[in-house]
């Protein structure tokens, strides 16, 4: 008696090429292939074993290996899959398990599309071939993969798989970072922290006290597609470590530079990582909004490379408007200048534009304002802009905007019905044309149909989805603003955090006749 193994495997490659050209790929189509296959000869079905988005080059698939332990076991003795790469693009593994391994237990190896049958003496050059030409096909993708990589690097883009703590990827632009409002306070509070004198180790402690889920907790709770990819991997006890902390200290990403292309494989089918040198790295400055101002980051990226905290790092002083006042004629920084008395025991600043200072541009916003003064006219401001909130209903959840999210929910939810139905009539074309009930040309002529209606609605959908996290965004926005807020009645003095809390960029612009100077502040809310 025959005891079949079915074999289906299916990349994401293949599941691209799928969904332009040829819908075989698929692992229902597959698996409706071998079925027949196994039925036309009166084979026994013994199991089906599916490995799904899983490379040809991957010997550790879970399906893949638990079907020779049963073909070793002495359970299956013969391997049907739909063509010899859906086995294996590895020619070594070709040779050691097809070539060796099955003709050692017994079991014929038989792929339908390219005629592989290791029953047939003659076929072995064919299968040694095809085995070459795999192994050849995926060395070309790798290098191609490597070149696309490095170019979409060179023009910015983001690579990852996974966004760095403290962002997530944009909806709209998979190669996009935007800040995560859950995370990207805690990330800037650790820097904010080391710069206050705290050493990584209270860091951590303070951290973990609050109850804060380190990075990789946080992606396990909210990122269902590195919990897939990660399936084998328990999650750490969620606490926060000194490496982590460090790690996020060094890493340049948090004031918008993108630094790619640091590790390496040795080859595509060792996927050891080297390092590469700082000097090769693939830098992108500006690539996507910093969590932590140019200030912050060269404060606290001295600190590191010095043993001894001197200044400003001693007592953890940040300027209040650090990395916020702009010139409201050319958009460069005002830059800030520090006087102190004979005595030294008191101090003040002024700020005035870079351009005009460095001489670098010919700005005419060329007259210092005093620091001091602007801090008064920002408490001020802050004051007003609390009093404002307090006294209207903004802070009142916007039950316009939930009604929108709660629209965009079930619009989604209609196109995965659409799809859904759309996906088993191709299935029941497919089944009729296998059975005899259509033709092949009336099969393609409806498969082609049905879908052009899924690519239609999947790509509406994803239109839906990004409506709905720009909606849920904005939504989150509200309730922040009601939360920060309630932490203030009335600001006497400013300080670093209160300012971040309210203010985004402020602009100052030319001193007029009569002393006075036009102040634009942007508010976060």
């Amino acid at each position: 008696m025959i005891n079949a193994a079915i074999y289906v495997r299916l990349s994401d490659e293949d599941r691209n090429k799928r969904l332009r050209t040829d819908e075989s790929e698929s692992i229902q189509n597959q698996r409706s292939l071998l079925r027949e296959y196994c039925r036309e000869r009166g084979w026994s079905i013994y199991d089906e074993y599916c490995d799904e988005n899983y490379s040809g080059t991957d010997f550790d698939r879970p399906d893949f290996q638990r079907m020779l332990r049963d073909c070793e076991r002495g359970y299956v003795n013969v391997v049907l899959c739909k063509s010899q790469s859906r086995f294996s693009r590895d020619l070594g593994v070709i040779e050691e398990y097809i070539h060796n391994k099955f003709i050692e237990w017994g079991v014929r190896f038989v792929s339908i599309v390219d005629h592989a049958d290791t029953d047939d003496a003659y076929n072995k050059r064919a299968r040694q071939i095809n085995g070459l030409n795999n192994e050849w096909y995926c060395e070309d993708t790798s290098l191609n993969v490597r070149r696309i990589l490095r170019h979409k690097r060179e023009n910015g883009q983001f690579t990852g798989s996974f966004a760095p703590y403290g962002y997530r990827i944009d909806p709209a632009d998979k190669h996009h970072l935007i800040i995560d409002p859950e995370t990207a306070p805690v990330v800037k509070d650790i820097y904010l922290r080391y710069l206050s004198g705290q050493g990584y180790k209270r860091i951590v402690g303070e951290l973990n006290s609050a109850g804060i889920p380190n990075p990789t907790e946080y992606k396990h709770r909210n990122d269902s597609s590195y919990v897939n990819r990660n399936a084998d991997s328990s999650p750490d006890s969620g606490l926060w470590t000194l490496t982590t902390v460090a790690s996020i200290l060094h890493n340049e990403v948090y004031m918008g530079t993108l630094a790619q292309g640091r590790t390496h494989f040795v080859s595509y089918k060792n996927h050891h990582r080297l390092k590469v040198p700082k000097d090769e790295w693939i830098r992108t400055p500006n690539a996507h909004e910093a969590i932590v101002d140019a200030e912050i980051w060269e404060a606290v990226s001295d600190m590191l490379e010095s043993k001894n905290h001197r200044g400003s790092c001693v007592t953890g002083e940040i300027p209040a408007l650090s990395g916020k006042v702009k010139c409201a004629l050319c958009g460069r920084p005002m830059k800030r200048n520090t006087y102190y008395n004979k005595k030294h025991t008191s101090r003040y600043y002024n700020l005035r534009c870079a351009a005009y200072q460095k001489g670098t541009d010919n700005c005419p916003n060329s007259s210092a304002m005093s620091g001091m003064e602007l801090e008064e006219q920002v408490v001020a401001a802050i004051n007003e802009h609390i009093s404002e909130y307090c006294e209207s209903d903004k802070l009142k959840m916007n039950d316009k905007l939930t009604d929108q999210i709660n629209a965009a929910k079930q619009a989604i939810k209609n196109k995965d019905n659409i799809i859904e139905k759309k996906q088993t009539f191709l299935s029941r074309a497919y089944e009729d044309k296998l059975e005899g009930r259509i033709t092949q040309e009336e099969y393609e002529l409806h498969a082609a149909k049905f879908r052009e209606d899924i690519d239609k609605n999947n790509a509406e959908k994803e239109k839906l989805r990004s409506h709905l996290d720009r909606l849920s965004d904005e939504l989150g926005r509200a309730g922040n603003v009601q939360e920060k807020i309630s932490r203030f009645c009335k600001i006497e003095k400013l300080d670093y955090t209160i300012a971040d809390e309210f203010i985004s960029n402020i602009y100052i612009g030319m001193k007029e006749p009569d002393g006075t100077r036009e102040i634009q502040i942007e508010w976060n809310f």
